[in-house]
């Protein structure tokens, strides 16, 4: 990826989240954060989280855009 000098990313409001979504994500966030895939960023960036139906199961599937 070539990067320009400059140009900084564009901020946007984030979108409500249902309970259901929130819960999902904690639950994601905490499980990876104890088996050490991820770790806490204190930064500007952030990336779209998509929830997705599993089919035929009551759980949601969760897509990271990076």
């Amino acid at each position: 990826i070539n990067l320009e000098l400059g140009i900084k990313p564009k901020f946007k409001p984030l979108y409500k989240v249902i309970k259901k979504e929130l819960k999902t994500l904690r639950k994601r966030i905490n499980k990876n954060l104890v088996k050490g895939y991820i770790r806490l960023l204190k930064s500007k960036v952030v990336y779209l989280i998509l929830f997705i139906d599993k089919k035929g199961i009551t759980k949601l599937r969760i897509y990271i855009d990076f």
